[in-house]
């Protein structure tokens, strides 16, 4: 609740967050939660980018691109621990590159 309150506040004012939101409003099922993330990751948000990245990879769970930007995002926020945690169920599936920690 406090990350919907404080994305909620994070986005007043930012003409990208609102346009975002709106089509998400519209169609809840696309990925634009991973532009969203971007966009906080950008303005210096990276508690709400990893937040969004998370909601995306919900909507998309095969995309191994977005379980690469959670594990790049929680290294950021010095966690790598819970990297390799995101990164271990895509070892040797087809698509990923075998440096993949397993």
């Amino acid at each position: 609740a406090r990350q919907v309150r404080a994305a909620r506040l994070a986005g007043e004012g930012d003409l990208v967050i609102r346009q975002l939101r709106q089509r998400l409003a519209v169609e809840p099922d696309s990925l634009d939660f991973a532009q969203i993330a971007r966009h906080y990751e950008q303005s210096g948000v990276p508690d709400l980018a990893l937040e969004h990245v998370r909601l995306a990879r919900r909507l998309a769970p095969g995309w191994h691109e977005l379980a690469a930007e959670e594990a790049r995002l929680l290294i950021q926020e010095n966690l790598p621990e819970q990297a390799v945690e995101v990164l271990k169920p895509l070892a040797g599936q087809p698509g990923v590159p075998s440096s993949v920690p397993a």
